[in-house]
Order: structure tokens, then C-alpha cells, then sequence
């Protein structure tokens, strides 16, 4: 990959898991490095340190962008919660 630019790179990274696929995809790697663990014992520094560099080439973990990182944890965990809320509602309705 000689002569490529860094923003060529990111670029690239951007377009292939901003698609449906790539979006699969890169949920499956990041899986597979343990980047959504939360055991100890499961975590593996060099593993997170790759998953890290994935998601900076995608443009998301750097300065400029930890905001719009956070947005989308914040969007994340209040999609959960109404995902929650609909299931407990739906359970509720379910037992009359």
C-alpha cells in the first residue's frame, strides 16, 4: 500500500464499514478481538490496541471525533433502554 495517504486510508475504512456488510463486519471483528468484553480475564491489551486502530482509521477515536463517538454510545444506550421498556410492557400485557 505504498503511496496511499493517511486520509486515503480512513477513507477507505470509512466507505467499506459504512455500509449494511461492513457494518456486520466490523461488529464481528471487534467481537472477535474482545473490544465488548467486560471480563478481565477475556481482555487482551494488543487486542483492543488493533480494534482501537480500526475504529481511528474509521475516523471515530481521535480528538475531533470523541464527540460524535459518545453521541452514538449515548444513542445506543437510550435505544436499549426503549427496547427494554418495550419488552417489560409487552410481558406485562402478555400476563393478563
Amino acid at each position: 500500500m505504498e503511496g496511499l495517504t493517511t486520509q486515503q486510508v480512513m477513507a477507505s475504512y470509512s466507505r467499506v464499514f459504512s455500509t449494511q456488510d461492513g457494518i456486520i463486519i466490523l461488529g464481528d471483528i471487534l467481537s472477535q478481538l474482545g473490544y465488548f468484553s467486560n471480563q478481565p480475564s477475556e481482555i487482551r491489551p494488543e487486542c483492543i490496541a488493533v480494534a482501537n486502530t480500526i475504529l481511528s482509521r474509521c475516523g471515530l477515536l481521535n480528538s475531533s471525533s470523541a464527540e460524535i463517538y459518545i453521541d452514538g454510545i449515548s444513542h445506543a444506550i437510550n435505544t436499549a433502554i426503549a427496547m427494554k421498556s418495550r419488552l417489560i410492557k409487552e410481558d406485562d400485557e402478555n400476563e393478563i
